[in-house]
């Protein structure tokens, strides 16, 4: 009797392959055993050879059918395991998220939970993103680096802005800008500062700003599954090489052709992964079909896909559209606008009255199959919270996107609120990136920002 161990991998349900089959076993007993289990048998690198072995002579034996049914019992599972590795480096993911490799840690932003400062001068967010890059050379602090998408394409920088003369100057952060570093070199700066502050971060803390026209948005990192490491290993678009340029065409967010990207990605990651699991040459293909075919039950490239979602893109193809953009929306040309959504029953000319009342205008609105979407140009997000607000109490339910942010959140929403330091207004549940709780939207009587209200 061949003993099948109940599996600890992503796939519920799942076996192990036994690690020795004894010379005596046929391949008509291993067969009905593998076709008898309630659930289907996982491989990886770290399996038994007398397995593969076994199932070389166990399709040499049998009919293309029956071999067939044995193959779509077996899953192949993201096993890629990581002793150590460099100490803190960003990549960007095929759908275009980041994680970023922390030794053998696979970290994430909680993007679920950060901060944003709207409102605030470009100029400013740019003299204290050089502030940052210098005091981090100057510091050798190993975390501070500029991740950012230019025309030219993405790179890596962790030196003054200065010495940056392989793209255009200035550089303009239309979102697809992420600054890492740590909250010690930002908590005198009025900006950066501020978020920092807003997420009480202790000062040994990695934190990451998104950087956007006239927004940051701040975020601390967290410890994702050991599962992501295969992302890292096979599907990232970008590595830590300062000076190098990485093309960002093959990025499914934002590809016209993602489909064939994805078969493009898929290939290739199949061509790296497969010489490492010393499968012998007759199941080269079999395994190959196994884990390029659509079937999310059994599919290696389904389960890459769904791990990929873990990781919500920030970054697309092009490095002025976001993922929520329709078009290109580059900020330092064009007035940010907001989206509402409303009951279609809500009739239009109440709404624009609301928005009069509140000093804004519609400029277009346009009626769907789920309600009426209003184009609101806004000056910075207190503006979308207060108008929100009042239309929630007025009209009800509503939905509302920031596509120039990347963010979206459905009312009604929590209203607890929370003071801190006795001049942040913080909602705990404000803006959620991509449907999830709360990106807060923090407000300080900053002079520059109060005079733009």
């Amino acid at each position: 009797m061949i003993e099948f161990k109940p599996s600890d991998s992503l796939l519920e349900g799942a076996f192990e392959p036994p690690d020795q089959i004894g010379p005596d076993c046929t391949p008509q007993e291993l067969a009905s055993q593998i076709l008898a289990l309630p659930g289907p048998v996982v491989f990886h690198p770290g399996m038994s050879p007398d397995f593969t072995f076994a199932l070389e002579k166990l399709k040499r034996a049998v009919e293309w059918p029956a071999w067939r049914r044995i193959l779509r019992k077996l899953v192949p599972v993201l096993n890629t395991g990581v002793l150590e590795g460099d100490f803190w480096i960003p990549r960007v993911l095929a759908n275009g998220g980041v994680a970023i490799r922390n030794y053998h840690r696979v970290m994430q932003l909680d993007l679920w939970i950060g901060v944003s400062v709207s409102g605030a001068p470009p100029a400013q967010i740019r003299r204290e993103v050089e502030t940052v890059l210098s005091r981090g050379a100057a510091s050798e602090c190993d975390v501070t680096m500029l991740l950012h998408h230019a025309p030219e394409g993405i790179f890596y920088w962790n030196e003054g802005l200065d010495k940056l003369d392989f793209v255009q100057q200035p550089l303009h952060y239309h979102g697809q800008s992420l600054l890492f570093t740590r909250r010690s070199l930002v908590r005198d700066l009025p900006i950066l500062g501020l978020a920092a502050r807003t997420l009480r971060a202790g000062d040994g803390w990695v934190l990451v700003f998104r950087l956007f026209h006239d927004t940051v948005c701040g975020y601390s990192c967290s410890r994702q599954s050991d599962h992501a490491d295969t992302l890292l290993s096979l599907f990232s678009a970008t590595y830590p090489d300062e000076g190098m340029l990485h093309s960002a065409d093959r990025l499914l967010t934002g590809n016209d052709e993602s489909e064939d990207a994805w078969e493009s990605w898929m290939v290739d990651a199949i061509d790296m992964e497969l010489p490492s699991w010393d499968i012998p040459e007759l199941l080269l293909d079999d395994f190959r079909w196994l884990m390029m075919q659509p079937d999310p039950c059994v599919s290696w490239s389904e389960m890459c896909a769904e791990l990929l979602t873990w990781f919500p893109a920030l970054f697309t193809c092009n490095p002025f559209l976001l993922p929520w953009q329709e078009s290109d929306v580059r900020e330092s040309e064009k007035r940010p606008v907001c989206k509402v959504t409303i009951d279609e029953a809500i009739s239009a000319a109440d709404v624009k009255a609301v928005l009069h009342q509140l000093s804004l205008k519609c400029s277009r609105f346009r009626r769907n199959s789920w309600g009426t979407t209003f184009h609101v140009p806004y000056t910075n997000l207190k503006r979308v919270q207060e108008m929100s607000e009042e239309l929630f109490r007025r009209f009800g339910k509503l939905s509302v996107c920031v596509p120039h942010l990347d963010m979206r959140h459905d009312l009604p929403l929590s209203r607890e609120r929370e003071d801190r330091d006795g001049r942040i207004q913080a909602n705990s549940s404000w803006f959620g990136f991509r449907r999830r709780n709360g990106v807060r939207a923090a407000e300080e009587a900053l002079p520059e920002l109060a005079a733009r209200r």
